[in-house]
Protein backbone atom coordinates (compact mmCIF):
# COMPACT_ATOMS: atom_id res chain seq x y z
CA UNK A 1 0.00 0.00 0.00
CA UNK A 2 0.74 3.70 -0.08
CA UNK A 3 2.15 5.07 3.14
CA UNK A 4 0.06 7.97 4.33
CA UNK A 5 0.85 11.07 2.61
CA UNK A 6 4.11 13.15 4.29
CA UNK A 7 3.51 16.24 5.83
CA UNK A 8 6.58 18.04 4.53
CA UNK A 9 7.49 20.01 1.70
CA UNK A 10 9.44 18.99 -1.88
CA UNK A 11 12.65 20.62 -1.64
CA UNK A 12 13.70 23.18 -4.43
CA UNK A 13 9.74 22.01 -6.21
CA UNK A 14 7.75 24.56 -5.70
CA UNK A 15 4.51 25.66 -5.07
CA UNK A 16 5.39 28.46 -7.76
CA UNK A 17 3.67 31.77 -6.16
CA UNK A 18 4.24 34.53 -8.73
CA UNK A 19 6.38 36.85 -6.50
CA UNK A 20 9.39 39.06 -6.92
CA UNK A 21 12.37 39.67 -4.75
CA UNK A 22 11.48 37.37 -1.78
CA UNK A 23 15.01 35.61 -1.09
CA UNK A 24 13.58 33.16 0.87
CA UNK A 25 14.84 29.62 0.66
CA UNK A 26 13.04 26.94 0.34
CA UNK A 27 13.01 24.31 3.48
CA UNK A 28 14.79 21.59 3.13
CA UNK A 29 13.73 18.01 3.19
CA UNK A 30 13.70 16.48 7.20
CA UNK A 31 10.60 14.62 6.59
CA UNK A 32 11.72 12.50 3.25
CA UNK A 33 8.85 13.65 0.89
CA UNK A 34 10.84 13.27 -2.03
CA UNK A 35 11.36 10.06 -1.15
CA UNK A 36 7.92 9.29 -1.09
CA UNK A 37 6.92 11.48 -4.36
CA UNK A 38 10.08 9.50 -6.24
CA UNK A 39 8.34 6.88 -8.48
CA UNK A 40 4.53 7.81 -6.73
CA UNK A 41 2.45 10.99 -7.36
CA UNK A 42 3.03 14.55 -7.03
CA UNK A 43 0.00 15.77 -5.59
CA UNK A 44 -0.13 19.91 -7.42
CA UNK A 45 -1.98 22.45 -7.18
CA UNK A 46 -3.20 25.41 -9.08
CA UNK A 47 -4.39 28.99 -9.68
CA UNK A 48 -4.65 30.44 -13.26
CA UNK A 49 -2.21 33.11 -13.38
CA UNK A 50 -1.37 34.81 -17.19
CA UNK A 51 1.38 32.42 -19.14
CA UNK A 52 2.57 31.12 -15.57
CA UNK A 53 -0.57 29.02 -15.37
CA UNK A 54 -3.57 28.29 -17.77
CA UNK A 55 -6.17 26.31 -16.96
CA UNK A 56 -8.08 24.51 -19.21
CA UNK A 57 -11.56 22.54 -17.36
CA UNK A 58 -9.11 20.15 -15.94
CA UNK A 59 -6.04 20.65 -18.12
CA UNK A 60 -2.99 23.04 -16.52
CA UNK A 61 -0.50 24.45 -18.49
CA UNK A 62 1.85 27.14 -18.95
CA UNK A 63 5.69 27.85 -17.72
CA UNK A 64 5.11 26.86 -14.02
CA UNK A 65 2.89 23.72 -15.05
CA UNK A 66 5.84 22.60 -17.44
CA UNK A 67 8.38 23.22 -14.57
CA UNK A 68 6.36 20.87 -12.55
CA UNK A 69 5.43 18.46 -15.01
CA UNK A 70 9.51 18.75 -15.74
CA UNK A 71 10.47 18.10 -11.95
CA UNK A 72 8.15 14.81 -11.85
CA UNK A 73 9.08 13.60 -14.99
CA UNK A 74 13.00 13.76 -13.46
CA UNK A 75 11.90 11.68 -10.41
CA UNK A 76 9.78 9.26 -12.42
CA UNK A 77 6.47 10.53 -10.55
CA UNK A 78 2.92 10.98 -12.16
CA UNK A 79 1.50 14.29 -11.50
CA UNK A 80 -2.23 14.69 -9.74
CA UNK A 81 -3.66 18.17 -10.06
CA UNK A 82 -6.03 20.08 -8.55
CA UNK A 83 -7.44 23.41 -9.36
CA UNK A 84 -8.82 25.83 -7.18
CA UNK A 85 -8.17 29.34 -5.62
CA UNK A 86 -5.03 30.79 -4.05
CA UNK A 87 -6.27 30.81 -0.94
CA UNK A 88 -7.82 27.54 -1.42
CA UNK A 89 -4.69 25.41 -2.46
CA UNK A 90 -2.62 27.17 0.31
CA UNK A 91 -4.98 25.32 2.74
CA UNK A 92 -4.65 22.28 1.17
CA UNK A 93 -0.94 22.77 1.48
CA UNK A 94 -1.31 23.42 5.14
CA UNK A 95 -3.49 20.34 5.45
CA UNK A 96 -1.51 17.80 3.41
CA UNK A 97 -3.92 17.46 0.92
CA UNK A 98 -1.49 18.70 -1.68
CA UNK A 99 2.72 18.43 -2.11
CA UNK A 100 2.84 21.80 -4.10
CA UNK A 101 1.15 24.59 -6.00
CA UNK A 102 1.17 26.81 -8.64
CA UNK A 103 -0.10 30.24 -9.23
CA UNK A 104 0.60 33.95 -9.25
CA UNK A 105 0.93 37.22 -6.78
CA UNK A 106 2.56 40.11 -6.02
CA UNK A 107 5.60 40.27 -3.52
CA UNK A 108 2.71 41.79 -1.16
CA UNK A 109 1.26 38.20 -0.72
CA UNK A 110 -0.74 37.36 2.72
CA UNK A 111 0.29 33.70 2.14
CA UNK A 112 4.48 34.15 2.80
CA UNK A 113 3.03 33.99 6.58
CA UNK A 114 1.35 30.59 5.93
CA UNK A 115 4.30 29.14 2.90
CA UNK A 116 7.98 29.28 2.74
CA UNK A 117 8.49 31.31 -0.75
CA UNK A 118 11.88 31.45 -2.32
CA UNK A 119 13.56 33.95 -4.88
CA UNK A 120 12.59 34.58 -7.98
CA UNK A 121 12.94 33.08 -11.01
CA UNK A 122 12.90 35.90 -13.84
CA UNK A 123 14.19 33.37 -16.42
CA UNK A 124 10.44 31.38 -16.77
CA UNK A 125 8.14 32.80 -19.75
CA UNK A 126 5.55 35.19 -18.34
CA UNK A 127 7.42 36.06 -15.10
CA UNK A 128 9.64 38.76 -16.51
CA UNK A 129 7.26 42.18 -15.50
CA UNK A 130 6.19 40.58 -11.90
CA UNK A 131 8.92 37.80 -11.21
CA UNK A 132 8.53 34.03 -10.42
CA UNK A 133 9.32 32.14 -7.63
CA UNK A 134 8.93 28.85 -6.26
CA UNK A 135 7.80 28.35 -2.41
CA UNK A 136 7.03 25.23 -0.31
CA UNK A 137 5.10 24.30 3.02
CA UNK A 138 6.92 24.43 5.67
CA UNK A 139 7.40 22.12 8.38
CA UNK A 140 6.13 24.71 10.93
CA UNK A 141 2.83 24.74 9.19
CA UNK A 142 2.02 21.15 10.47
CA UNK A 143 1.58 21.87 14.00
CA UNK A 144 -1.28 24.08 12.95
CA UNK A 145 -4.18 22.05 12.49
CA UNK A 146 -6.60 23.35 16.11
CA UNK A 147 -9.34 21.86 17.94
CA UNK A 148 -11.06 18.74 17.54
CA UNK A 149 -11.46 16.70 14.19
CA UNK A 150 -14.79 17.50 12.76
CA UNK A 151 -17.87 14.71 11.40
CA UNK A 152 -18.06 17.05 8.63
CA UNK A 153 -14.60 18.58 8.21
CA UNK A 154 -11.84 18.12 6.24
CA UNK A 155 -10.72 14.24 4.75
CA UNK A 156 -7.73 13.65 7.51
CA UNK A 157 -4.95 12.50 4.98
CA UNK A 158 -1.77 12.30 6.95
CA UNK A 159 -0.76 11.06 10.25
CA UNK A 160 2.81 12.48 11.30
CA UNK A 161 5.10 11.86 8.08
CA UNK A 162 2.50 8.67 6.92
CA UNK A 163 0.51 9.11 4.42
CA UNK A 164 -2.73 7.46 4.73
CA UNK A 165 -4.61 5.34 2.40
CA UNK A 166 -7.54 5.78 0.33
CA UNK A 167 -9.35 2.84 2.61
CA UNK A 168 -7.94 4.37 5.82
CA UNK A 169 -9.36 7.81 5.11
CA UNK A 170 -12.53 6.24 4.23
CA UNK A 171 -12.50 4.63 7.59
CA UNK A 172 -11.03 6.99 9.65
CA UNK A 173 -13.41 9.58 8.21
CA UNK A 174 -16.31 7.30 9.60
CA UNK A 175 -14.71 6.62 12.69
CA UNK A 176 -14.76 10.22 13.59
CA UNK A 177 -18.26 10.54 12.63
CA UNK A 178 -19.23 7.66 14.74
CA UNK A 179 -17.05 8.72 17.63
CA UNK A 180 -19.50 12.50 17.68
CA UNK A 181 -22.33 10.11 17.69
CA UNK A 182 -21.45 7.95 20.53
CA UNK A 183 -20.97 11.56 22.19
CA UNK A 184 -24.29 12.61 21.32
CA UNK A 185 -25.99 9.71 22.16
CA UNK A 186 -24.37 9.25 25.39
CA UNK A 187 -24.54 12.92 26.71
CA UNK A 188 -28.59 12.23 25.90
CA UNK A 189 -28.29 8.44 27.58
CA UNK A 190 -26.67 10.42 31.02
CA UNK A 191 -29.57 13.53 30.53
CA UNK A 192 -32.45 10.84 30.54
CA UNK A 193 -31.24 8.51 33.25
CA UNK A 194 -30.42 11.48 35.60
CA UNK A 195 -34.68 12.23 35.73
CA UNK A 196 -35.05 8.58 36.55
CA UNK A 197 -31.91 7.37 38.89
CA UNK A 198 -34.26 7.91 42.19
CA UNK A 199 -32.57 6.04 44.93
CA UNK A 200 -31.24 2.61 43.20
CA UNK A 201 -27.68 1.68 43.74
CA UNK A 202 -27.55 -0.17 40.80
CA UNK A 203 -29.29 2.84 38.58
CA UNK A 204 -26.55 5.11 39.89
CA UNK A 205 -23.91 3.20 38.74
CA UNK A 206 -24.81 2.21 35.47
CA UNK A 207 -25.41 6.22 35.20
CA UNK A 208 -21.54 6.80 36.21
CA UNK A 209 -20.75 4.20 33.98
CA UNK A 210 -22.45 6.06 30.90
CA UNK A 211 -20.44 8.93 32.01
CA UNK A 212 -17.08 6.89 31.64
CA UNK A 213 -17.29 5.48 28.31
CA UNK A 214 -17.19 9.17 27.18
CA UNK A 215 -13.35 9.67 27.92
CA UNK A 216 -12.57 6.50 24.93
CA UNK A 217 -14.26 9.14 21.99
CA UNK A 218 -12.85 12.21 23.88
CA UNK A 219 -9.26 10.89 24.30
CA UNK A 220 -9.23 9.17 20.76
CA UNK A 221 -10.46 12.75 18.98
CA UNK A 222 -8.12 14.80 21.17
CA UNK A 223 -5.80 12.40 19.91
CA UNK A 224 -6.13 12.62 16.21
CA UNK A 225 -5.15 16.64 16.58
CA UNK A 226 -1.50 15.52 17.90
CA UNK A 227 -0.38 12.36 15.47
CA UNK A 228 -1.03 14.49 12.50
CA UNK A 229 2.11 16.31 13.48
CA UNK A 230 5.06 15.59 11.51
CA UNK A 231 8.55 14.66 13.99
CA UNK A 232 10.56 17.27 14.79
CA UNK A 233 13.84 17.44 16.79
CA UNK A 234 12.51 17.19 19.68
CA UNK A 235 10.21 14.75 19.00
CA UNK A 236 12.33 12.75 16.46
CA UNK A 237 9.43 9.65 16.41
CA UNK A 238 6.36 12.36 16.40
CA UNK A 239 3.65 12.27 18.62
CA UNK A 240 1.72 8.90 17.68
CA UNK A 241 2.10 7.95 21.21
CA UNK A 242 -0.40 10.34 22.42
CA UNK A 243 -2.93 8.05 21.14
CA UNK A 244 -1.51 5.29 23.64
CA UNK A 245 -1.58 8.10 26.57
CA UNK A 246 -5.76 9.10 25.32
CA UNK A 247 -5.85 4.92 25.87
CA UNK A 248 -3.85 4.68 29.36
CA UNK A 249 -5.81 7.80 30.23
CA UNK A 250 -9.36 6.21 29.72
CA UNK A 251 -7.91 2.46 31.74
CA UNK A 252 -7.04 4.26 34.46
CA UNK A 253 -9.91 6.38 35.19
CA UNK A 254 -12.24 3.17 34.40
CA UNK A 255 -9.97 1.25 37.49
CA UNK A 256 -9.97 3.76 39.77
CA UNK A 257 -13.65 5.02 39.36
CA UNK A 258 -14.91 1.37 38.96
CA UNK A 259 -12.85 -0.08 41.91
CA UNK A 260 -14.87 2.94 43.87
CA UNK A 261 -18.38 2.10 42.91
CA UNK A 262 -17.19 -1.55 43.40
CA UNK A 263 -16.63 -0.83 47.57
CA UNK A 264 -19.69 0.96 47.58
CA UNK A 265 -21.89 -1.92 46.22
CA UNK A 266 -20.22 -4.24 48.78
CA UNK A 267 -20.71 -1.93 51.70
CA UNK A 268 -24.00 -1.84 50.96
CA UNK A 269 -24.68 -5.58 50.74
CA UNK A 270 -22.65 -5.81 53.66
CA UNK A 271 -24.51 -3.47 55.74
CA UNK A 272 -27.91 -4.59 54.37
CA UNK A 273 -29.14 -1.16 53.01
CA UNK A 274 -32.36 -1.10 51.53
CA UNK A 275 -32.35 1.03 47.96
CA UNK A 276 -36.00 2.92 48.15
CA UNK A 277 -37.48 3.26 44.18
CA UNK A 278 -40.28 5.89 45.15
CA UNK A 279 -43.41 6.75 42.99
CA UNK A 280 -44.49 9.72 40.87
CA UNK A 281 -48.19 10.87 39.89
CA UNK A 282 -48.56 11.43 36.27
CA UNK A 283 -51.45 12.02 34.23
CA UNK A 284 -53.69 11.44 37.88
CA UNK A 285 -51.94 7.96 38.31
CA UNK A 286 -49.66 7.08 40.87
CA UNK A 287 -47.05 4.95 39.21
CA UNK A 288 -43.66 3.44 40.57
CA UNK A 289 -40.75 4.88 39.60
CA UNK A 290 -39.02 1.95 38.64
CA UNK A 291 -41.15 1.13 35.75
CA UNK A 292 -39.90 4.52 33.91
CA UNK A 293 -36.35 3.30 35.05
CA UNK A 294 -36.74 -0.34 33.34
CA UNK A 295 -38.24 1.65 30.28
CA UNK A 296 -35.47 4.21 30.09
CA UNK A 297 -32.70 1.46 30.46
CA UNK A 298 -34.71 -0.95 27.89
CA UNK A 299 -34.48 1.91 24.94
CA UNK A 300 -31.00 2.98 25.38
CA UNK A 301 -29.93 -0.08 25.12
CA UNK A 302 -30.19 -0.52 21.35
CA UNK A 303 -27.95 2.25 20.42
CA UNK A 304 -24.25 0.42 21.91
CA UNK A 305 -25.41 -2.26 19.50
CA UNK A 306 -24.59 -0.20 16.34
CA UNK A 307 -22.09 1.95 17.08
CA UNK A 308 -20.52 -0.80 18.49
CA UNK A 309 -20.02 -3.15 15.92
CA UNK A 310 -19.20 -0.17 13.49
CA UNK A 311 -16.60 0.92 15.23
CA UNK A 312 -15.09 -2.74 15.40
CA UNK A 313 -15.01 -3.11 11.64
CA UNK A 314 -12.95 0.83 11.41
CA UNK A 315 -10.39 -0.65 14.47
CA UNK A 316 -8.82 -3.22 12.50
CA UNK A 317 -8.39 -1.25 9.29
CA UNK A 318 -7.09 1.62 11.48
CA UNK A 319 -5.14 -0.53 13.63
CA UNK A 320 -6.16 1.71 16.56
CA UNK A 321 -6.82 0.35 20.28
CA UNK A 322 -8.44 3.33 21.30
CA UNK A 323 -11.42 3.06 19.49
CA UNK A 324 -11.39 -0.94 19.89
CA UNK A 325 -11.67 -0.50 23.06
CA UNK A 326 -14.14 1.90 22.38
CA UNK A 327 -15.93 -0.64 20.66
CA UNK A 328 -15.21 -3.71 22.87
CA UNK A 329 -16.95 -1.92 25.92
CA UNK A 330 -19.88 -0.58 23.34
CA UNK A 331 -20.90 -3.80 22.45
CA UNK A 332 -20.38 -5.17 26.43
CA UNK A 333 -22.84 -2.60 27.21
CA UNK A 334 -26.23 -4.73 27.34
CA UNK A 335 -24.72 -6.62 30.43
CA UNK A 336 -24.57 -3.37 32.49
CA UNK A 337 -28.30 -2.25 31.25
CA UNK A 338 -29.55 -6.03 32.13
CA UNK A 339 -28.11 -5.91 34.87
CA UNK A 340 -29.55 -2.16 36.38
CA UNK A 341 -32.88 -3.79 35.35
CA UNK A 342 -32.83 -6.65 36.95
CA UNK A 343 -31.38 -4.56 40.02
CA UNK A 344 -34.88 -2.53 40.05
CA UNK A 345 -36.74 -5.17 39.63
CA UNK A 346 -35.40 -7.00 42.35
CA UNK A 347 -36.22 -4.10 44.41
CA UNK A 348 -39.85 -3.83 43.04
CA UNK A 349 -40.52 -7.98 44.13
CA UNK A 350 -38.76 -7.46 47.64
CA UNK A 351 -35.78 -8.77 47.08
CA UNK A 352 -33.32 -5.73 47.87
CA UNK A 353 -30.05 -7.43 47.64
CA UNK A 354 -30.46 -7.50 43.74
CA UNK A 355 -30.33 -3.99 43.52
CA UNK A 356 -26.36 -4.04 45.35
CA UNK A 357 -25.61 -7.14 43.43
CA UNK A 358 -26.49 -5.88 40.36
CA UNK A 359 -24.33 -2.33 41.08
CA UNK A 360 -21.16 -4.65 41.94
CA UNK A 361 -21.98 -6.55 39.27
CA UNK A 362 -21.65 -3.54 37.06
CA UNK A 363 -18.99 -2.08 39.16
CA UNK A 364 -16.73 -5.00 38.60
CA UNK A 365 -17.27 -5.04 34.71
CA UNK A 366 -15.86 -1.23 34.81
CA UNK A 367 -13.24 -2.67 36.97
CA UNK A 368 -12.51 -5.45 34.11
CA UNK A 369 -12.41 -2.70 31.31
CA UNK A 370 -10.40 -0.49 33.44
CA UNK A 371 -7.48 -3.05 34.27
CA UNK A 372 -7.50 -4.64 30.61
CA UNK A 373 -6.88 -1.46 28.96
CA UNK A 374 -4.42 0.04 30.96
CA UNK A 375 -2.61 -3.00 30.80
CA UNK A 376 -2.44 -2.78 27.25
CA UNK A 377 -1.76 0.80 26.80
CA UNK A 378 0.87 0.25 30.12
CA UNK A 379 2.61 -2.52 27.74
CA UNK A 380 2.70 -0.59 24.47
CA UNK A 381 4.21 2.42 26.19
CA UNK A 382 7.04 0.54 27.37
CA UNK A 383 7.57 -1.30 24.02
CA UNK A 384 6.25 -4.51 23.72
CA UNK A 385 6.50 -6.14 20.49
CA UNK A 386 3.60 -5.13 18.67
CA UNK A 387 0.51 -6.78 18.31
CA UNK A 388 -2.93 -6.66 16.92
CA UNK A 389 -5.18 -4.19 17.51
CA UNK A 390 -7.18 -6.62 19.56
CA UNK A 391 -3.69 -7.77 21.71
CA UNK A 392 -4.98 -10.92 20.48
CA UNK A 393 -1.31 -12.37 19.19
CA UNK A 394 1.97 -10.30 17.79
CA UNK A 395 1.54 -8.57 14.84
CA UNK A 396 1.60 -10.71 11.52
CA UNK A 397 3.94 -7.65 10.10
CA UNK A 398 6.46 -8.69 12.11
CA UNK A 399 6.56 -12.05 9.80
CA UNK A 400 6.35 -10.38 6.90
CA UNK A 401 8.70 -8.07 6.93
CA UNK A 402 11.50 -10.17 8.08
CA UNK A 403 10.71 -12.76 5.16
CA UNK A 404 10.53 -9.95 2.81
CA UNK A 405 13.81 -8.78 3.59
CA UNK A 406 14.77 -12.71 3.67
CA UNK A 407 14.16 -12.66 -0.23
CA UNK A 408 16.59 -10.04 -1.38
CA UNK A 409 19.48 -11.95 -2.91
CA UNK A 410 22.15 -10.00 -0.60
CA UNK A 411 20.87 -10.92 2.57
CA UNK A 412 21.32 -14.34 4.13
CA UNK A 413 19.70 -14.14 7.17
CA UNK A 414 17.07 -11.57 8.46
CA UNK A 415 15.51 -10.78 11.73
CA UNK A 416 13.14 -7.03 13.02
CA UNK A 417 12.36 -5.93 15.81
CA UNK A 418 9.05 -3.80 15.70
CA UNK A 419 7.22 -1.60 18.25
CA UNK A 420 3.72 0.61 18.13
CA UNK A 421 3.81 3.75 18.28
CA UNK A 422 0.24 4.21 18.47
CA UNK A 423 -1.37 3.25 14.63
CA UNK A 424 1.79 3.10 13.12
CA UNK A 425 5.27 1.29 13.55
CA UNK A 426 8.69 1.83 14.45
CA UNK A 427 11.02 -0.93 12.65
CA UNK A 428 14.26 -2.00 12.99
CA UNK A 429 15.51 -5.25 10.40
CA UNK A 430 18.73 -6.94 10.94
CA UNK A 431 20.12 -8.05 8.28
CA UNK A 432 22.70 -10.78 7.80
CA UNK A 433 24.95 -10.59 4.28
CA UNK A 434 26.23 -12.65 2.60
CA UNK A 435 29.41 -11.23 0.91
CA UNK A 436 31.56 -8.27 3.22
CA UNK A 437 30.93 -5.24 1.20
CA UNK A 438 27.30 -4.17 1.55
CA UNK A 439 26.48 -1.00 -1.01
CA UNK A 440 24.25 1.80 -0.24
CA UNK A 441 21.45 1.08 -2.83
CA UNK A 442 21.42 -2.59 -1.50
CA UNK A 443 20.68 -1.25 2.16
CA UNK A 444 17.90 1.39 0.31
CA UNK A 445 16.72 -1.20 -1.42
CA UNK A 446 15.88 -3.30 1.81
CA UNK A 447 14.35 -0.14 3.52
CA UNK A 448 12.06 0.70 0.49
CA UNK A 449 10.78 -3.01 0.03
CA UNK A 450 10.10 -2.64 3.62
CA UNK A 451 8.15 0.57 3.35
CA UNK A 452 6.27 -1.06 0.59
CA UNK A 453 4.55 -3.40 2.73
CA UNK A 454 1.90 -1.40 4.81
CA UNK A 455 0.83 2.08 5.16
CA UNK A 456 1.20 1.60 8.98
CA UNK A 457 5.39 1.35 8.70
CA UNK A 458 6.48 5.05 9.28
CA UNK A 459 9.92 4.72 10.17
CA UNK A 460 12.61 1.78 8.72
CA UNK A 461 15.75 1.24 10.36
CA UNK A 462 18.00 -1.44 8.61
CA UNK A 463 20.86 -2.81 10.41
CA UNK A 464 23.84 -4.76 8.76
CA UNK A 465 24.89 -6.91 10.92
CA UNK A 466 27.39 -10.13 11.67
CA UNK A 467 24.55 -12.14 13.90
CA UNK A 468 21.17 -11.74 14.88
CA UNK A 469 19.76 -10.40 18.16
CA UNK A 470 17.93 -13.08 19.63
CA UNK A 471 15.28 -10.69 20.95
CA UNK A 472 14.26 -9.76 17.02
CA UNK A 473 11.85 -11.81 15.10
CA UNK A 474 13.08 -14.37 12.56
CA UNK A 475 12.02 -15.06 9.05
CA UNK A 476 9.77 -17.89 8.58
CA UNK A 477 12.03 -20.08 6.81
CA UNK A 478 14.88 -19.06 8.81
CA UNK A 479 13.38 -21.00 12.13
CA UNK A 480 12.51 -24.07 10.31
CA UNK A 481 15.75 -24.33 8.98
CA UNK A 482 16.42 -24.17 13.15
CA UNK A 483 14.31 -26.62 13.63
CA UNK A 484 14.85 -29.08 11.26
CA UNK A 485 19.14 -28.70 12.47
Amino acid sequence: MNRWRRVCCVPLLVIALGVSGCGVTVPSDPQGTLDRVRGGVLHAGASASGELVTVDGSQVGGSLAELVEGFAESVDAKVEWTVGSEEDLVDDLETGDLDVAIGGMTDATPWSQRVAVTRAYDTIPGARSRGAADAARGERLAGRHRGLPRPGGRAVKTMGRTDLPPEQQKALRSAIRWEWFTIGYTVVTIGVIALVVGGSQAMKTAWIEDMLSLIPQISFLVALIFIRRPPTRAFPFGLHRMMGVGHLVAGVALLAVGGDLAYEAISGLVSGDHPSIGTVYLFGQTIWLGWFMVGVMSIIVIGPFFYGHAKAKLAPKLHNKVLYADADMAKADWTSTAASIVGVLGVGIGLWWLDGAAALFISLGIVWDGWRNSRAAVRDLIDQRARTEDDARPHPLIARIANRVGELPWVRESAVRMRDMGQVFHVEVFAVPTHDEVRLDEIEEARTAVARLDWKVQDVVVIVTASLPDEAEPAAHQEESHRDA
